[in-house]
């Protein structure tokens, strides 16, 4: 006997604002669909206009609401001018990212820099922006969803930064 799941979305979002880094593409793009559809108003953010209108107009398409956001969050005090700019989001679906594969002992200090950069760099620092915003108009309780791992997980605004490196190591050594 199989189990009877729910149809997606099983919540509403109706009010709520939606911010998704990464969504011209892949998770971010369908992350941005769902919240769309379970009625919150998507702002769809990454590097290429041209796939962020796309995405844009596929939403309007079915009556969604959206809006584009062209930054690269790797440009960290462009992304925090952006998000000061705007009214405080609700939602923060932190999904850009690449990954440049290759054996570890001939990882290229470029390719490194540009996948933490984006990846871990530019992740946190959108998530300090949205926190920031939602801080100062007394919303963080209020927010669904701001981050996940070691931020979360940790209370004091201090341990963030340190448990994030020990995490990347964590990971490194396979532990």
């Amino acid at each position: 006997m199989s189990a009877i799941l729910p149809k997606t979305p099983s919540f509403r979002l109706d009010g709520r604002a939606a911010l998704v880094a990464g969504a011209s593409s892949g998770i971010g793009q369908a992350a941005a669909v769902a919240l769309a559809e379970a009625g919150a108003r998507v702002t769809l953010v990454a590097r290429s206009a041209d796939k962020l209108q796309q995405t844009a107009e596929g939403l309007h398409g079915r009556g969604l609401l959206a809006e584009t956001l062209v930054v690269d969050v790797q440009d960290i005090e462009a992304t925090e001018r952006a998000i000061a700019a705007r009214p405080p989001f609700d939602i923060l679906v932190n999904s850009a990212g690449m990954a440049r594969h290759g054996p570890a002992l001939e990882t290229a200090l470029a390719d490194f820099d540009a996948v933490v950069g984006l990846n871990l760099r530019g992740a946190y620092f959108l998530t300090r922006a949205v926190a920031k915003a939602l801080i100062a108009a007394a919303r963080l309780a209020d927010q669904h969803l701001l981050a996940d791992g070691p931020c979360r997980r940790h209370r004091s605004r201090r341990v963030c930064r340190y448990q994030a490196c020990c995490r990347g190591l964590h990971e490194i050594h396979g532990d």
